[in-house]
């Protein structure tokens, strides 16, 4: 049997399964947890819908919205949406000059909208599209092999020294620093850096200089090699992270992509 997603098309195949999800051969839709949900646009099982029988024929789906075999993405798909679910394609729009992330309007355009907004032409919009789904598949596909990802951060001295004296003047003594890298800002992805005492299940925890460094793996993968540093000068003071992966930068260096 197969089963497809009424609201982005994705296909589950019983027969095949889904290997790149760590789903084996033969295991049956109703067999997936109830929890199960879809690998391009998270909806849950209750959205699937049999589309062929044991013979292959094609059967009627009623409620399918769309069907992109190419991927989770369209046209139609909300900017601000994307950019929460699938930030690893934010890049593509941005290498075409929309940098859509950080307006209110991402609340409320679609790709088509903020592209043909942009001056973008039909057939360079769903050239966009499609790199974008490449994208997606691709890291999809990278998530599913098993690796291990290590705590690879640097603070500091300096930036060390001025955690303790937050800490302190907060009245958060044995707090540490939980680093996470989340969508939005004007390049696409934004730093943020807040106090914190409890290690998540998928955190890596590493300790520099005294302080206790808390971080997912999904903000690891994006700062490997980064360094959090603490400048005061002229111009203003803060915290700054150079972050080698980075292709570009905001002015005001907090945000990236």
């Amino acid at each position: 049997m197969i089963y497809a997603c009424t609201s982005c098309g994705w296909e589950f195949d019983e027969s095949r399964g889904a290997p790149e999800h760590r789903i084996p051969k033969e295991t049956k839709f109703a067999q997936l947890p109830a929890q199960f949900k879809c690998p391009w646009c998270a909806n849950g099982k209750d959205t699937f819908e049999q589309v062929h029988d044991t013979n292959n024929q094609t059967m009627q789906v009623k409620t399918m919205q769309t069907h992109m075999s190419e991927g989770p993405i369209t046209r139609q798909t909300n900017i601000q949406q994307l950019a929460n679910q699938y930030p690893e394609a934010v890049v593509v729009m941005m290498e075409r000059g929309l940098h859509c992330f950080g307006c209110h309007g991402a609340q409320f355009d679609t790709v088509e909208a903020g592209a043909k907004g942009h001056g973008l032409p039909d057939d360079e919009i769903d050239k966009m599209v499609g790199e974008m789904n490449e994208i997606i598949a691709a890291k999809s596909a990278e998530k599913a092999k098993p690796k291990e990802i290590t705590a690879n951060l640097i603070l500091t001295e300096k930036a060390a020294k001025k955690l303790q004296q937050l800490m302190a003047d907060e009245k958060k003594e044995g707090y540490g620093l939980r680093v996470e890298v989340v969508p939005g800002g004007c390049s696409g992805f934004s730093y943020n850096l807040d106090f914190d005492n409890t290690k998540k299940a998928d955190d890596l925890v590493l300790t520099q200089h005294g302080i206790m460094i808390y971080i997912s793996k999904d903000s690891m993968e994006q700062l490997p090699g980064a360094t959090i540093d603490y400048m005061d000068g002229l111009h203003g003071s803060g915290f700054k992270i150079d972050n080698p992966n980075a292709h570009s930068t905001c002015g005001c260096g907090k945000s990236f992509a």
